[in-house]
């Protein structure tokens, strides 16, 4: 089975893939460090079968295992197929939707749970349709081999980093963030105040979980302003942010571009965004009412 975890934040319509740090990408997978906060959705499963299917269901385990939540199970589910007439293939993706948050599914704060996209092979069929029972049967038995799983294993996590310093360089304006997690710390920012642009990102050096960790963000050359934000966020997306008096002058927003917005994507509700042209996504080059001079091009 091919797969994408699909999670919903506490308070937010939009719905994300599940990418461990959502803050940054990371140099090396950050093994052991999957967590999820206990009122995050866990919106629905997308995923490939490469054969037929006897019945697909999502179940929540514990630790040691144990069924926490199953849901009702989907009979007969046909897996990817070529199309000979229609030259295509069919039944690429499926979406199998669970919607349920992580307390609904019976987990909390410091427990481990393992969220799973289980397909019972045919083989395991019988006349009529599996059950509820026949399944969760099947599940617990342990007659199902690895293949028949698709799991995502987190740490429940409600908790926020603890900062317990910040400090600037008088000569290179660098900020030095000293703070500690419960678990794992995702990523210590700089933010400006006056739009929320990440001026500098980082994760720190952690042995093991609960490290007091010393992040220093280069900030040599970068426009602050008068004041910034500082962010620290754990893997779950547990935040804690200080507005930080910095002391340089304020950023210009001369030949800048600025729009207002109720889309969701990268981020949700109404809104004003700042248009950056290094990062825009063009289509075609048309003049548009002389937008150009700001490098936006064909939108």
């Amino acid at each position: 089975m091919d797969s994408s975890l699909g999670i919903k934040y506490a308070g937010s319509p939009a719905e994300y893939y599940y990418a461990i740090n959502p803050y940054m990408i990371e140099e090396t997978y950050p093994a052991g460090r999957e967590a999820i906060r206990s009122d995050t959705v866990i919106d629905r499963q997308v995923a490939t079968l490469i054969r037929n299917a006897a019945a697909v269901t999502m179940v929540a385990t514990n630790e040691k295992g144990e069924i926490l939540y199953m849901d009702p199970p989907t009979s007969e589910v046909i897996g990817a197929f070529y199309h000979v007439n229609g030259g295509s293939w069919k039944n690429i993706y499926t979406s199998y939707m669970l919607e349920k948050t992580v307390s609904e599914l019976g987990a909390k704060e410091d427990e481990t749970i393992t969220v799973s996209l289980v397909a019972i092979p045919e083989l395991h069929g019988k006349n009529g349709n599996l059950t509820e029972a026949d399944v969760k049967t099947l599940i617990e038995s342990g007659q199902l081999g690895r293949g028949a799983f698709l799991s995502n294993t987190f740490k429940v996590d409600d908790t926020a980093p603890e900062v317990t310093s910040i400090t600037k360089d008088l000569l290179t304006g660098n900020l030095t963030v000293t703070a500690q997690d419960n678990n794992y710390i995702a990523a210590v920012q700089v933010l400006r105040s006056k739009d929320t642009t990440a001026c500098a990102s980082a994760t720190p050096v952690q042995e093991g979980s609960s490290d007091m960790t010393t992040t220093t963000l280069d900030l040599a050359d970068i426009q602050i302003g008068a004041e910034c934000i500082v962010l620290v966020a754990d893997y779950a997306g547990n935040v804690s942010a200080y507005t930080v008096e910095y002391g340089s002058e304020e950023v210009s927003s001369e030949g800048r571009f600025f729009a207002f917005t109720n889309g969701e994507s990268r981020g949700y509700g109404k809104r004003w965004i700042r248009i950056d042209p290094d990062t825009l996504y063009y289509n075609g080059e048309t003049d548009h009412a002389g937008l150009e001079k700001y490098g936006i091009h064909g939108l």
